[in-house]
């Protein structure tokens, strides 16, 4: 409010009379802003002396009342932002000693925190404050920082794992590569945790792989809230490689019959609980000669690829002299080893003579 009263100067006093004070009356109100403004005087006391000794006329004092400017603290009120996005430039704020129904706006920010600082708070500053109602030229403004006046919060991320493949019998793969939408700051995802539903005996195809667990190779997991989209055929299950062999010295005499032909598997392993079907064939006829063994319908279906390699199948003519081997393949022991046995056990009485011997009609 106004001074309702103030100190005087008289003109014109004598006998040592002396102006205590007068009462004051002016324009402004307490809303005016700062500056000067006109004051007059009214109802003289004395300090000495009295007043009906004189006649007295009140001039005006053209700068008589300064309206100076009001003390008040400005501070930033928190906001946030994303991860990796640029500070906000501008924040509403609060004061202290806002009169009149003035109002603040906004202020200018400031902050210690760029777009690579991490997940957390950090303490802000205001400047150059815009009142929506008022004047700021009214206001001596201090600005206090806010202590915990910017949060930064995680970014958004989505993860998908990179395809992978294994062979058929074999264990899913446990982790693998993915891609990431959504990353900043050069930041990197390494390597994430894989799942699928599919087992060790499922079929060759394609199965569904899901992530978990991300590891970066640069930046921070804890910047980003993460979400995991699964890749709906993403593990690709490829047929088992194995190799068969036919063990060379597979043979008879013309006219008997053909024993049952044997192989060995030389490359790979089958998975538990498979076996193989079918059977070898070789080449028809029965003259004396070599005939190839083929792979005929020996097989393991749509989850292996088999590698064949045959060996020729010697019929002898019946009366002349062979040399049969009994000698066991020297990788591992055959498939059907058995039936070769029996084979050998059919043909004539020979002389004792270890892993070769002599067979005559």
């Amino acid at each position: 409010a106004n001074p309702a009263t103030g100190g005087a100067t008289g003109d014109n006093l004598v006998n040592g009379d002396a102006l205590g004070s007068v009462t004051l009356g002016t324009a402004a109100t307490p809303a005016s802003s700062v500056g000067t403004y006109a004051t007059s005087g009214s109802d003289a006391i004395f300090a000495t002396g009295l007043a009906g000794n004189y006649t007295i006329a009140y001039a005006d004092n053209a700068s008589g009342l300064a309206v100076t400017r009001r003390p008040l603290t400005v501070t930033p009120v928190a906001v946030s932002r994303t991860y990796g996005d640029a500070n906000p430039a501008t924040a509403a704020a609060t004061g202290d000693n806002l009169v009149n129904g003035d109002a603040l706006s906004l202020v200018g920010l400031t902050t210690g925190a760029n777009v690579t600082s991490n997940v957390g708070t950090f303490s802000t500053s205001g400047s150059n404050a815009a009142f929506a109602a008022g004047s700021a030229g009214n206001y001596a403004i201090r600005y206090a920082e806010n202590a915990t006046g910017l949060a930064v919060t995680p970014r958004a991320l989505t993860v998908t794992p990179n395809a992978v493949s294994r062979s058929y019998g074999d264990a899913n793969p446990t982790s693998g590569g993915a891609s990431a939408i959504n990353l900043v700051n050069g930041d990197t995802v390494a390597s994430v945790t894989l799942s699928s539903p599919a087992a060790a005996g499922s079929g060759i195809g394609s199965y569904g792989l899901t992530a978990s667990n991300a590891v970066f190779g640069s930046g921070s997991s804890a910047n980003y809230t993460i979400s995991y989209q699964a890749n709906a055929t993403g593990l690709t299950v490829t047929p088992r490689a194995v190799a068969v062999a036919v063990p060379v010295g597979q043979a008879k005499f013309a006219g008997q019959r053909d024993p049952a032909l044997n192989y060995a598997l030389t490359s790979g392993s089958l998975f538990a609980g498979d076996s193989f079907t079918g059977s070898l064939r070789r080449e028809p006829g029965e003259a004396p000669g070599d005939y190839p063994i083929g792979q005929g319908t020996l097989g393991l279906g749509p989850n292996y690829t088999l590698a064949f390699n045959g060996a020729p199948f010697t019929i002898t003519a019946a009366g002349s002299v062979a040399t049969i081997d009994r000698t066991p393949s020297p990788s591992t022991p055959p498939v059907g080893s058995a039936a070769f046995a029996a084979l050998i056990a059919s043909l004539p009485p020979t002389a004792a003579g270890g892993p070769s011997a002599l067979l005559e009609c």
